[in-house]
């Protein structure tokens, strides 16, 4: 077939017809594939009729360039019945086009009832999972509410005798020992040789200056021996501090940081924070950023630190005795001679896979809850 043959069945006539009859067929066709007739929705479609009304205006171009004026009435009469044969080709495709777009709306309806009845699906289901997580997040605090007041009724004797023995003793490992009771008498009574003297010195003009001299200290715990002239236990700074009070221990004679027991820090960020040596007894740190943080013989004993991270966090000597350390990431921590006595580490993070990834050297486990849920004995 040639080429001329091939545009006279695009515009679907006969060979040799008329100049009219070309144009006539170019209108028929061009009304019927014309893309702004088509629905927008069909894109499918819509590409064939872009394709089509292409190869139908070729054809008559170059149909047109060809054919002469004139045709004789016996050809004419072909393409009348030819033309006639179109007109119920037309409407054949008109029928199936109007069946197309009906069945294209039932399709598209059909697609919005299936939407909508998966989007109360999801509603329903989403509705389910609020009910359900609200539910557990009140039977879990209950829960956690029962285990901090058992753990505070528990702890309190635990607390005093930890403060008194392990925590009051490494803070002040390096301190000389000393009889407190008599420090206090002697202090009391005037009892030095250089007392009188010392005490009819005219008060500090500035009420506020610091108990300890002005001269440069060695270290940072210089001021805490005995041994050091300036220090709190000298007898320049002794009769400089306040007036008297009643006997206290040992441990309350030297300067102390601000108690933090039962402090809220919860989601706080105290990333590489030193709390060496501090009392975070029942302070709730849960899902608060410890990451290498110094906690150095802190006493965080019955403390909430529930989804905390501790990530390689020091904890050598630590007191976590009844803490909770549910979820908490421990990975890269050293809790190295830590007290871990009745401590909750149920989901804790404690490295990959087989691979425990915390330093637990002479760690005290007596009645704590392993990551997996189980008593260590």
């Amino acid at each position: 077939m040639n080429d001329l043959d091939q545009y006279y069945k695009v515009l679907e006539l006969l060979p040799g017809a008329s100049r009219e009859e070309i144009s006539q067929a170019y209108k028929d066709l061009a009304f019927i594939w014309h893309p702004d007739r088509i629905p927008k929705d069909n894109p499918r479609l819509l590409q064939k009729a872009e394709q089509k009304i292409k190869e139908i205006n070729q054809a008559r171009e170059q149909l047109r360039s060809i054919q002469p004026r004139g045709q004789n009435q016996n050809v004419q009469q072909k393409h009348t019945q030819h033309r006639n044969t179109q007109q119920q080709n037309t409407q054949y495709r008109n029928t199936q086009q109007q069946n197309t777009q009906q069945q294209n709306t039932q399709y598209r309806n059909t697609q919005q009832q299936n939407t909508q009845y998966r989007n109360t699906q999801q509603q329903n289901t989403q509705q389910q999972n609020t009910q359900h997580k609200h539910t557990q997040h009140q039977n879990t605090q209950q829960q956690n509410t029962q285990q901090q007041n058992t753990q505070q009724q528990n702890t309190q004797q635990q607390n005093t005798q930890y403060r008194n023995t392990q925590y009051q003793n490494t803070q002040y490992q390096n301190t000389q020992p000393q009889n407190t009771q008599y420090q206090n008498n002697q202090y009391r009574n005037t009892q030095y040789p250089n007392t009188q003297h010392q005490n009819t010195q005219p008060p500090p003009a500035n009420p506020q200056a610091p108990r300890y001299s002005s001269e440069t200290s060695p270290g940072k715990y210089a001021g805490n021996y005995a041994g050091n002239a300036s220090g709190p236990y000298s007898d320049a700074s002794r009769y400089q501090s306040q007036p008297p009070q009643p006997s206290q221990s040992y441990r309350h004679a030297a300067p102390q940081a601000p108690d933090l027991s039962g402090s809220n820090f919860k989601g706080a960020s105290l990333k590489e924070r030193d709390f060496s040596g501090r009392n975070l007894s029942n302070a709730n740190l849960s899902e608060a950023d410890l990451s290498d943080a110094f906690l150095h013989n802190v006493n965080l004993t019955g403390a909430n630190l529930h989804k905390a991270n501790l990530f390689r966090a020091n904890l050598l000597g630590a007191c976590l005795i009844n803490a909770n350390l549910r979820e908490t990431n421990l990975i890269g921590a050293d809790l190295s001679g830590a007290d871990l006595s009745g401590a909750d580490l149920t989901g804790a993070k404690i490295g990959y896979g087989d691979r425990v990834m915390v330093k637990l050297t002479r760690t005290r486990l007596t009645g704590t809850i392993l990551p997996d849920g189980t008593v260590h004995e």
